[in-house]
Order: structure tokens, then sequence, then C-alpha cells
């Protein structure tokens, strides 16, 4: 599915169990209800969409796809289930210069332990090493949030100091986490 007007670059992604559509504005309506859930809030230092219009005015922000200064790349994808199609959930990676990027997600309380997190975050891996050569990726993650960091190292994530990351400052309750090119295809 494409969303009207925009050119897009961005692959439909499809799993064994979920499709991972490239975001866009109209999705806002789908997402709002699963991200009012506080349950989601526990690890995350982001807080709830203060409304349905905030959350379509993001996402009509991350549709262009690039930071207003270009420096970052912005792929966005809402997880939906293959059998019904209900929207359960989102993954993004944020590229940046020297061939790395952040990846994170974020799935409804009522599909965790189901294993589509990590199905969805193993597809965007392969797309973004094998298409967009990309060779490092990074995640932070709450060192509490025991789930995230069991997917994160599944995946074949491996914990490294704080200082190591690239790409801003890291929350003092986060770990942060990365996986290499060179490891993901092993």
């Amino acid at each position: 599915m494409q969303c009207e007007g925009i050119a897009w670059s961005m692959k439909v992604l499809q799993t064994m169990h979920c499709i991972l559509e490239p975001l866009c504005e109209r999705h806002a309506s789908e997402m709002y209800p699963l991200l009012c859930d506080p349950r989601l809030y526990e690890f995350l230092s982001l807080p709830p969409p203060v409304s349905l219009e905030t959350l379509a005015e993001r996402y009509r922000r991350l549709e262009t796809r690039t930071s207003a200064d270009g420096k970052e790349q912005w792929l966005n994808w809402i997880i939906r289930l293959r059998n019904g199609g209900v929207c359960v959930g989102f993954v993004q990676a944020t590229l940046y210069s020297m061939h790395q990027g952040d990846v994170g997600f974020v799935l409804g309380a009522d599909h965790w332990g189901r294993g589509l997190a990590g199905a969805a975050v193993g597809a965007i891996l392969e797309l973004l090493f094998a298409q967009h050569g990309v060779k490092s990726l990074f995640a932070t993650v709450d060192r509490q949030n025991w789930r995230s960091i069991a997917l994160l190292t599944r995946l074949g994530f491996r914990q490294v100091k704080q200082s190591l990351y690239p790409h801003g400052k890291v929350a003092p309750s986060d770990d942060v986490f990365q996986i290499d090119a060179a490891v993901a295809n092993t």
C-alpha cells in the first residue's frame, strides 16, 4: 500500500506473521489508540501523543524521510498483522553519514511475546545492511526493559559502553547495543 502523493523509495516488507508498511500520515488514526496505552511507557522516555492531530502532524513530518538539514534519513514502518491486517506497532531506523544508524521499535502490549517485534526488526536489519550500505546499527534501551534487551540479543546485537554511542546523549538509565553488518550476515 502506498500513501497518496508521495514518491516512494521505501518498500513494503513482509515476514511470516506481519507486513511492514512505510509509515505515512493516514496511519495516525490506527496508531493513536495503540500509542495511548500506558503500558508502553514504562521504559520509554517519550510521552504518549497528546492528540490524534499531533500524531498525524508527526507522521506528516516523518513522511519526508529526511531531516530538515538533510543529515538524517528517516525510515519508518508500521507493523500490520498478516491475518486481519490489524496495526500492532512500528519499527524505525534513522540513518546517518558514516554508514551508521539507530533502530527502534514499539509493539502494542497486547501483542508482546509473539515474535512480531523480532520479525519486524529482523526484516529492517536485513534491508538496511543489504540495500542501504549500513555498516553498524545502534539501539538504546532502558536497562530494566528485559523484553527489548532479549530481542536485540537474539538478533545479534551486543551491549557496548555508552561512550561508544555516536548519535547524541544516552539517558542514564539506558544501555547501548550495537550490531555490525559483518555479524548480521553470519
